[in-house]
This record gives C-alpha cells, structure tokens and sequence, in this order.
C-alpha cells in the first residue's frame, strides 16, 4: 500500500562517500514522517548529528538516499535490529552514538553541552509566573538578531503548523489592533512572496488595504 507505514530500521546513503545513518522508526510514526523529520532538520542546518549535517551540507540533498533496509514486525527487537547495523556499519557510518535505542552511552558530552542540559531539563519543569515572564521579556528587548539567524528561524518555522488552540489565541490577540503603514507593507510584501511561488501561472498580486472598523485588514486581488 502507497501509505502503509513501516516499523523498522533506516539508513540515509550518501552515494558520495558511502556512508550511512542508522536508524529505527515506530509503527506510530512511520517512516515516511521519521524520513520528512530528517529532511526538515538537514535542510535548515540545525541536525543533531553533526557528522550527518556536515556531509549534506558538502554533498548536497541530490546526493543522499533514504531507505528502509529492515522491516521489524515486533517492536521489542527494533533495538536489537539497529544494534546489529550499527556493529556491521560502524566503519562506514555517521552514528556519533555507538549504541542502539537512543541510547547516550559511548557519547561523551562536554561540561559545557553538560551544562546547557542540566539548564534546559531544569526551564522544562519551571513554573513561569507573570513576575518571570515580564523579567525574561524584557531582557530580550532590544535584541537584534542578524540576517543568518532570522533566515534559520525562518527555515525551521517553515512547515510548521499552529494548533487550534494556537490559532485562536493568535485570532483574539490581533482584533482591534491597528497596523503602521510599515507593517502593512512588510506583510505586503511577504503575502506577494508566497502566493507567487504557489500560485502557478500568476504574473502579478496586488494587495489593497481597507478598514475594517477599528483594524487594516488586507485583501489579496490576483491578476489575471
């Protein structure tokens, strides 16, 4: 079947050098989500793996080949499976971690890589009250980010898709706002940016603001 997912094991081939990345993928999951996961993180330079990253970066996307190369009927042997390719690959592969199941161990970790974890488990189970939150808000005003970090933000929001929840959130927050003539136009801009590269057969978008009681909504117009 064209959509059946697959529990197994993985590689994604360089045809370059012939290395591989060993991995295993839940039933739940399915390879076709674990393959798209990879992608997104290579493509946006932000792959935990190093080694993997450096490889596509040098290669290009054209180069690599992903594959399932072993279908695990039970999920209990899905780490013993991998742990066998690793073993027989483990001249040839990306795999900074040498054992199986998502395993730290034969990965060493600097203080500072240490450090940093011990920090994030420990904002993961805080508590944030508004008194925090205002503080945490107002130490990062002012902050400019360059070009190269606002276009990797931009390719790891890319693909990204906002809850329900999210979404209503975002609806309530921006009634009644009113927009400068600078934002209008930034959001004109980028609303041409992607209807032209969506819309096939389009030589023209032209987007007129109008009033909407109290806010500028915008209204796109395609030109035939």
């Amino acid at each position: 079947m064209k959509n059946k997912k697959i529990q197994g094991i993985y590689n994604i081939l360089s045809q370059v050098d012939g290395k591989v990345y060993i991995g295993q993928v839940h039933i739940n999951k399915g390879h076709k989500r674990r393959f798209y996961e990879h992608i997104t993180m290579l493509r946006g330079s932000y792959h935990y793996n190093k080694h993997l990253q450096n490889a596509w970066n040098k290669y290009g996307e054209a180069n690599f080949v992903f594959d399932i190369i072993e279908e695990v009927e039970n999920e209990m042997d899905l780490d013993a499976c991998e742990q066998k390719w690793l073993d027989s690959t483990q001249e040839y592969h990306y795999n900074i971690q040498k054992i199986a199941g998502g395993s730290v161990l034969g990965q060493k970790r600097t203080l500072t890589e240490i450090a940093k974890l011990n920090i994030f488990n420990a904002n993961k189970k805080r508590v944030w009250d508004d008194d925090a939150k205002k503080l945490l808000s107002n130490s990062l005003k002012g902050i400019k980010r360059d070009d190269a970090f606002k276009q990797k933000r931009r390719e790891i929001m890319l693909g990204s898709k906002a809850s329900e929840e999210t979404r209503k959130k975002q609806s309530i927050a921006l009634k009644g706002r009113i927009f400068s003539n600078e934002t209008i136009e930034k959001m004109r801009k980028s609303a041409i940016l992607r209807y032209k590269n969506k819309i096939v057969g389009v030589e023209n978008v032209i987007l007129y603001p109008y009033e909407n009681g109290n806010s500028t909504s915008l209204i796109i117009n395609k030109l035939k």
